[in-house]
Order: structure tokens, then C-alpha cells, then sequence
């Protein structure tokens, strides 16, 4: 009996496990973005948004973490190339930059 029931967990931890690997994709996806970054500040000089636009148009709004504020104080009207996870929320398409770098365009 203590065998079967511990197979028994084994088999839905596994089964657990393999859905959340399934799932996960479908919430965020990882890309590379290459486009010029531009940002909106308060009347404060406070940097309030951060966007990459890409030559073919699409824009993305970019999360405001680190990394994201990082990425418009430091590239603010240059060309970067980024990683990171794309999601749509609300009709926009918004970025959490994973890494970046200044492009050699």
C-alpha cells in the first residue's frame, strides 16, 4: 500500500510539473527586440514610461523595474538591441527586459 501511494505522488507531482512547463509559455514569451527607445517624464523630470519602437512600428511599452528604468535613463533616443518576456495586456504589448544593449547602427 505505502508503495502505491507513493508512486501514486510520484506520477501527479510529475504530471503537476509537466503542466506548469506547458502553461508557462503561453504567458510570457521571450524574444529579441531591436528598436529605439524613448521615454515620457512628469513634469518633475521623473521618467514615468519607457518604449521601444521597432522599425516595422510595433511598440512596446516597457516594464518599469530595474532594468527597465535603467534601459531609458541610459539609452534614452538610441538604438538597443533586448531580451526579454513579451506579454499583451489591455491591447499593448508590454516588455520585461531581461538585458540589453546599445545597437552598433
Amino acid at each position: 500500500m505505502k508503495k502505491t501511494a507513493s508512486l501514486l505522488t510520484l506520477v501527479l507531482a510529475f504530471i503537476a510539473m509537466n503542466t506548469l512547463l506547458h502553461i508557462s509559455p503561453a504567458l510570457a514569451d521571450e524574444k529579441t527586440i531591436s528598436g529605439t527607445v524613448s521615454i515620457t517624464k512628469d513634469d518633475d523630470g521623473k521618467v514615468t514610461a519607457v518604449a521601444v519602437s521597432t522599425e516595422d512600428g510595433t511598440k512596446y511599452a516597457v516594464d518599469l523595474d530595474d532594468n527597465g528604468k535603467k534601459l531609458g535613463t541610459d539609452l534614452d533616443g538610441k538604438k538597443v538591441t533586448l531580451k526579454g518576456d513579451v506579454k499583451e495586456k489591455e491591447n499593448k504589448l508590454w516588455v520585461t527586459v531581461m538585458e540589453f544593449k546599445k545597437s552598433d547602427e
